[in-house]
């Protein structure tokens, strides 16, 4: 079969609304069952949570009349999703759902889309029936990447985005703050107990700086309780400080990104930003909750905008490189990144960024060098930043199940682990979930 890639990567596509797209499919399966022929489907949806709701939608349908669906999710000890397909029982009353491709296919360094495109006509001899659930970035990457694959492929069925959609997930822990504090319950208590300890007469810039460092570990390290009980006090002292004005706006926001308000807290990021338009902090929060919203080309405005204002800033640094590798510009995030790197040579977090991004901008020797000086330097590493260490290396497996049982021991909370930027930006969310079940 000769390869498509004369062909534009979105013919083909149809995009429907969800009950719409649903019928289409269930109609495409039943008539292949019906007439004994192989059914190859592709439906493109934007996010995890919209593909879980149209497969149990189209999972109801299905046994309506009498068919079985089978869940493949790849693994990187098993890359050929066909062969386990071919070599299940009652393949012609049976409907696979494939999904999660393009996680597995970068930790395997393309051995998932690899095996696609090799035994793509094993699908047609033994008459399979299968809907790979791909997301809005994974429909336009495949036919580039699987080019033989995608020629085999009978319908490709795009579902409308829902409307207020456009809300792409965002890590807590991308935003930034002013200081690099160490993020343990230790520290915490330290702050808690200064404070605690400060006399009635103490200055009242003194008891807002460490207001502001305890506000910070709380919600770094996920009490939004506590961090809401001291946001109070804060905003009683700031009546008496009105210099912190900003800093009580960029926190709101903050309280209001947790409560998934976003438009309010791009409001109060905002206002943050008229207090005080050099802080590079408030700018580049301000640009993360632009992105929230969809608002992309205010968010690299603003990002842009602290990185200028603030080059030292490793955060600031990575954080833009994040903002564009979350709008799927792969290549925009290395170049900012290797830049970045070239003022901080030793610093971990950026490293495995970069790594990160070379994975998914399609440069797999790139990852493997950067690795590979990782190891070199000998930096010290937390057990997030190992945890990213192995999945980049191809260990996902045993990645996540040192993740599970530092969430047991409570050496890591669920929230640590859930709202890592450099995790979220190579495993799914869907998958770190269940590293956190009981």
């Amino acid at each position: 079969m000769s390869s498509t890639s004369s062909r534009s990567p979105r013919q083909g596509f149809h995009s429907k609304g969800f009950l719409e797209g649903i019928n289409i499919l269930h109609d495409e399966i039943e008539l292949a069952v019906r007439w004994q022929r192989p059914s190859i489907l592709l439906a493109a949806l934007q996010t995890q949570p919209q593909q879980t709701l149209a497969q149990r939608a189209l999972e109801k349908k299905l046994s309506a009349v009498g068919l079985a669906v089978q869940q493949i999710t790849p693994q990187t000890n098993a890359t050929d999703l066909i062969l386990q397909m071919c070599r299940t029982p009652r393949r012609e009353k049976t409907v696979f759902f494939v999904s999660q491709l393009a996680n597995v296919n970068q930790l395997t360094h393309g051995a998932i889309y690899r095996a696609l495109n090799l035994h793509r006509e094993h699908l047609v001899e033994q008459k399979i029936c299968v809907v790979f659930w791909l997301t809005s970035t994974e429909a336009a990457q495949l036919p580039h990447a699987a080019p033989d694959f995608w020629a085999f492929r009978h319908r490709v069925v795009e579902f409308a985005p829902p409307r207020g959609s456009r809300r792409p997930p965002i890590p807590s822990e991308i935003f930034v703050w002013q200081s690099n504090l160490p993020v343990d319950e230790k520290a915490r208590a330290e702050y808690e107990t200064q404070l605690n300890a400060l006399t009635p007469q103490a200055e009242i810039k003194t008891r807002l700086a460490l207001t502001l460092g305890l506000l910070q570990l709380n919600w770094q390290l996920h009490h939004l309780e506590h961090f809401s009980k001291h946001l109070q006090g804060f905003a009683q002292l700031v009546k008496k400080e009105p210099s912190y004005l900003g800093w009580l706006d960029n926190l709101n926001g903050l309280k209001a990104f947790s409560a998934d308000e976003r438009q309010s807290a791009w409001r109060h990021f905002e206002q943050a930003r008229t207090f005080d338009p050099a802080n590079s902090v408030f700018v580049i929060n301000s640009a993360i909750s632009a992105h929230s919203l969809g608002k992309n080309q205010a968010a690299i405005r603003l990002a842009k905008q602290a990185a200028q204002d603030d080059p030292q800033n490793l955060e600031v640094w990575k954080t833009l490189g994040w903002l564009y590798l979350s709008m799927d510009r792969s290549q925009d995030a290395v170049k900012t990144l290797e830049a970045a790197l070239g003022n901080a040579p030793n610093q971990l977090g950026l490293r495995l960024a970069l790594a990160g991004a070379y994975l998914k901008n399609n440069q797999p020797e790139a990852c493997r060098a950067q690795l590979a000086e990782i190891h070199r330097l000998g930096l010290p590493r937390d057990l997030l930043q190992e945890a990213c260490l192995e999945i980049l290396q191809g260990h996902a497996e045993r990645a996540l199940k040192k993740l599970r049982a530092a969430y047991q021991s409570k050496a890591l909370g669920a929230g640590q682990i859930l709202q890592n930027p450099n995790l979220r930006a190579l495993v799914s969310l869907q998958v770190l979930s269940e590293t956190t079940q009981p």
